[in-house]
């Protein structure tokens, strides 16, 4: 089973359970923009960028650290820092029904990889853009399906939720 592009299910499941799949799932998409174009690395380069972050990205600059020190934060950021899955959340909640369904896509494909094809793949973007599929539900459902080991029983039911579209 491929979770983290082709790490596998001994690497991926313990990032997925200790940092939450929305984390993961950020993460992902932060590390395939870096990578976009170039020679996609091997599935420990995206392991290891989930787990130490900060070994891949620029430090803050020491001004804007200073100015963080000194300036509180909003109740609502530390609210948001508390939690980062009820963050990520609030963002996808407020994103437009095609950037949903873009993200939805995308999230599904890291769980469900091949098991579904291009052509499934681009159906259920036109029923998640339209908004006929519940995109929270879904991406829901895939967390718990890869939590579970049952990814291949809900892509059949993801088969069976699509055929009744045309």
């Amino acid at each position: 089973m491929t979770l983290l592009h082709r790490a596998s299910e001994k690497r991926s499941l313990p990032l997925m359970e200790s940092l939450g799949v929305d984390t993961v799932r950020e993460r992902l998409d932060e590390v395939e923009q870096l990578i976009a174009g170039k020679k996609v690395p091997g599935p420990g380069f995206f392991v290891s960028f989930i787990r130490p972050p900060n070994d891949y990205r620029p430090p803050p600059a020491r001004q804007q650290v200073a100015v963080r020190t000194q300036v509180a934060a909003p109740p609502r950021l530390l609210e948001a820092e508390a939690n980062p899955d009820q963050a990520a959340r609030e963002r996808f909640a407020r994103r437009s029904a095609i950037e949903r369904a873009q993200e939805t896509v995308r999230s599904l494909r890291v769980v469900y990889g091949n098991r579904l094809d291009a052509g499934e793949y681009r159906k259920l973007g036109d029923v998640l853009e339209v908004e006929a599929l519940d995109a929270t539900l879904l991406r829901a459902e895939a967390a718990r399906a890869l939590t579970m080991g049952t990814c291949d029983n809900q892509v059949a039911l993801l088969r069976v939720q699509l055929a009744t579209f045309s």
